[in-house]
Order: structure tokens, then sequence, then C-alpha cells
């Protein structure tokens, strides 16, 4: 979970510490959702992560973010898709 600094950029929750937290306790929270990566190639071979402390945010929509994992996934995310007209603010 991450939050984002007034610069842009993500920062994990408790710095480097695993810090348990409810949810309903923070305020706004992000997560990689996976869908676009932009890295110097240098960057990532030194750090071999795409994550570090000069990671930019993009945020995503959540009704464009969507992961399909079983047939219950895909079940929501199509019933989304034929409704989005009326979701799309």
């Amino acid at each position: 979970m991450f939050k984002i600094q007034n610069n842009d950029k993500l920062e994990t929750w408790g710095g480097n510490k695993f810090i348990p937290l409810r949810r309903q306790d923070t305020g706004d929270a992000y997560f990689l959702e996976g869908s676009i990566y932009i890295s110097y190639i240098d960057t990532f071979l030194r750090l071999e992560t795409f994550c570090h402390e000069n990671t930019g945010a993009y945020i995503v929509p959540k009704w464009q973010s969507f992961e399909i994992d079983d047939i219950y996934d895909f079940i929501c995310v199509e019933s989304i898709m034929k409704n989005k007209q009326d979701i799309v603010k």
C-alpha cells in the first residue's frame, strides 16, 4: 500500500517498516496495479525494481483497473463493461 507525497512520488505506509494498518484508518491508499511501468534502463538495472524512492504516481480510475483471475472476476467485469455508460462520470 502506498500514499502519494506532495511531489507526486509514491511512499510506502510506514517507510521501510511494515506497519499493520486498517484501510479505514488511512487516507487515500494506492497499489501497483501493473498496467504501466516506465523506467530509465540504467536505474532499473541498478536497483532491479521499478519501485524506488523516486517512483512517480499515475492514478488509473478504478473502473479501468481490472484483474481477472477467475470466472467471478470475469462476470463482474463483464457487467461493468456492459453498463459503463451509466458508471463513467
